[in-house]
C-alpha cells in the first residue's frame, strides 16, 4: 500500500514494485480517470516497460443519497431530457437504464428525519480498465497525450464517465441531477 501519490520518486517506486509482481493500491489526486492517467504519465514519463503496471484507475465521488421514504417523482422538462439524453449518449448497451424518452426523475422531500431530504452517501465511481489501446499513451505510441483523447479511447472501450454514472443513479432514484451537477 502506498499513501498518497505526489511525486515521480513515489510513482516510479510504486510501479517498479508492481512490475516485480506487486499488487501496489495507492491514491492520486485528479478530476477523472483520464486526468489522474495522463498526470501520471507526464509525472513518470513514456516507459514501454510501465505500460503493463497499472491495471486499473479509479476516480470517485460521493454524493448524498435521497431518502427513499420521501423523496418525490416528477416528470422532468425538455431540455432536462436533452442533457439526460446528450450525457449517455454513446453508452454500452449493456448498461442497463430506462427510456430515455419517457424517464422520471427524483426530487427531495424535507422530513424531521432528514432535514434536506437526503441522507447518507452514495459513491459514484468511474473505472478505467487499462486496456491494450490505453497501454499505448504509456508506451508513447500515442502522441497525444490530453485528458480528452485518453478519455475517448477508454469509453470507446466501455467506460463510463463519472457524470453518466451519475445520471444513471439519478434515473435510479438514488440521487438528484442537482446533487450530480454540484458535485462532478
Amino acid at each position: 500500500m502506498v499513501g498518497e501519490i505526489r511525486d515521480s520518486d513515489t510513482a516510479k517506486t510504486a510501479i517498479q514494485a508492481s512490475i516485480t509482481g506487486h499488487l501496489v493500491l495507492s491514491s492520486f489526486h485528479a478530476n477523472s480517470t483520464s486526468t489522474a492517467f495522463s498526470r501520471m504519465i507526464d509525472m513518470i514519463g513514456v516507459n514501454p516497460i510501465f505500460s503493463s503496471a497499472i491495471r486499473l484507475v479509479i476516480a470517485q465521488r460521493l454524493v448524498r443519497r435521497l431518502v427513499d421514504a420521501t423523496k418525490e417523482e416528477y416528470e422532468p422538462d425538455e431540455a432536462t431530457r436533452r442533457f439526460v439524453k446528450k450525457v449517455l449518449e454513446g453508452i454500452p448497451e449493456s448498461v442497463e437504464h430506462p427510456d430515455l424518452d419517457t424517464f422520471k426523475l427524483w426530487k427531495p422531500v424535507e422530513s424531521d428525519d432528514a432535514p434536506f431530504g437526503y441522507k447518507g452517501r452514495i459513491v459514484i465511481m468511474e473505472q478505467m480498465v487499462v486496456t491494450e489501446a490505453i497501454q499505448k499513451y504509456i508506451r508513447g505510441d500515442v502522441e497525444d497525450i490530453h485528458p480528452e483523447s485518453i478519455e475517448k479511447t477508454a469509453k470507446e472501450g466501455g467506460m463510463l464517465t463519472l457524470e453518466q454514472v451519475g445520471v444513471l443513479a439519478a434515473l435510479r432514484g438514488e440521487t438528484t441531477l442537482d446533487e450530480i451537477s454540484r458535485v462532478i
